[in-house]
């Protein structure tokens, strides 16, 4: 059973599963790097740092330790568009659940010593990802092919905008965006209805009321052009992206299936071709990244520098062959069930469904229904696959990042 609760302009949604023991509980903010302008780029990921160092009841160590001691698990999570604060742990303990996240987003006091301290956390977690090449090859890909975009922002921020974030910044942030209208409680699991509700009421009373302070994203009209990283490596890491559907689009069906035929597992084209024929690479996927009035496609592989423009012209040869030839019966009946496969099996968890509820709420202010999603990609056909890849795979509009030690020739990529 799934529905949802209007609690004076905060949005309360919830599934109840009898059957399982536990219950996950996801705050989710509808602000992230997209909306950042007028503030320091990466202060999404700055205020899901701090709201974890103290409120005016718990330090940091009690808001590790509550739940620690009773088995549960909190984190947190930004991304383009929202920022989530969940915890997952057994229904008995629901309460504190609640209590907690309320507390940490309501009643952060973004002290100015932590502050300081988690500067130097944030700045040493861009280091690790700048230290990995394919996570720096995939994050920059972000910045490339969003260039000048909101979208292309990093969402960790860069090391000058983290240095330059003062405490006021902070809480002017928050006070703009953590609103009641700005925010999603999402919760699947067991419980009983009438005391969630009521815990929610009682527990977010003091959340300010505010707007829905979400800015329109502008039209994404420009992709950048390619980027190359020197870094003193054995191999070199590439992304080539494409454009790809956005959210809301029912394309994204069709889509999906068709990146799960080129690069979704080992049976996929480009594993098929490029590793397991030729030996080229040991790594090599794609997958899609869908905003709400965006999308991108990519193609990542890493190789011995001396095969990456051999690789890079394999790529190109599936994409095209795809566009012309569209794809085997087989291969979109293989494509159809690893999709629903990973959908239904994913949903086996509960923090999988309060994710789910939540971001369907986000990017369709609705719930869609489980069997609407599986008949959607059912309905998937020959036709529709060749649609869809004529229509997003233009090879006017290719762009790309590579990281290693040699130098990458982007300019006949697409010819």
């Amino acid at each position: 059973m799934i529905d949802i609760k209007k609690i004076d302009d905060l949005t309360l949604v919830y599934e109840k599963i009898p059957h399982v023991k536990s219950v996950s509980i996801g705050v989710w903010v509808k602000t992230g790097t997209a909306f950042e302008k007028g503030f320091p780029d990466g202060i999404s990921h700055y205020v899901e740092h701090m709201v974890f160092k103290g409120t005016e009841k718990r330090s940091a160590r009690d808001i590790a330790e509550q739940l620690d001691s009773v088995g549960g698990y909190l984190n947190a999570f930004s991304s383009k568009e929202y920022t989530c604060f969940y915890v997952r742990i057994i229904s008995e303990h629901i309460e504190l659940a609640v209590d907690v996240l309320a507390d940490i987003v309501i009643n952060s006091k973004f002290d100015s010593k932590e502050m300081e301290k988690e500067k130097e956390v944030i700045i040493e977690e861009i280091g690790m990802y700048e230290d990995n090449p394919d996570e720096l090859a995939n994050d920059m890909i972000n910045e490339v092919y969003w260039e000048d975009h909101p979208l292309g922002s990093n969402i960790l921020g860069t090391i000058e905008s983290v240095r330059k974030t003062k405490r006021k910044d902070l809480v002017e942030y928050v006070r703009k965006n953590y609103t009641r209208k700005n925010t999603i409680i999402s919760v699947a699991g067991n419980f009983e209805e009438p005391e969630l509700i009521n815990m929610v009421e009682r527990k977010f009373r003091n959340m300010k009321k505010g707007n829905s302070a979400q800015i329109e994203i502008p039209e994404h009209k420009k992709i950048g052009v390619p980027k190359f990283i020197k870094k003193d490596i054995k191999q070199t890491h590439l992304c080539l992206a494409l454009t790809g559907p956005c959210q809301v689009s029912d394309d994204k069906y069709a889509f999906g299936i068709l990146s799960s035929i080129l690069g979704g597992g080992m049976s996929s084209r480009l594993f098929q071709e490029i590793r397991e024929r030729f030996g080229f690479v040991y790594t090599i996927y794609s997958y899609t990244q869908a905003h709400k009035n965006s999308g991108m496609s990519v193609v990542y592989y890493a190789c011995n520098p001396v095969n990456t423009q051999k690789v890079a012209e394999l790529v190109m040869k599936e994409l095209k062959g795809i566009i012309k030839s569209g794809v085997l019966e087989k291969e979109l009946k293989r494509g159809k069930q690893q999709l629903k496969g990973n959908i239904i099996l994913s949903l086996e968890s509960t923090s999988a469904r309060m994710r789910r509820l939540a971001s369907s709420l986000i990017y369709y202010d609705r719930i869609i229904a489980l069997d609407d999603v599986v008949k959607n990609i059912d309905d998937v056909n020959m036709k529709s696959i060749r649609y869809t890849a004529s229509k997003y795979l233009d090879f006017n509009n290719i762009t790309g990042v590579a990281v290693g030690p040699e130098e990458f020739d982007f300019s006949n990529i697409g010819s």
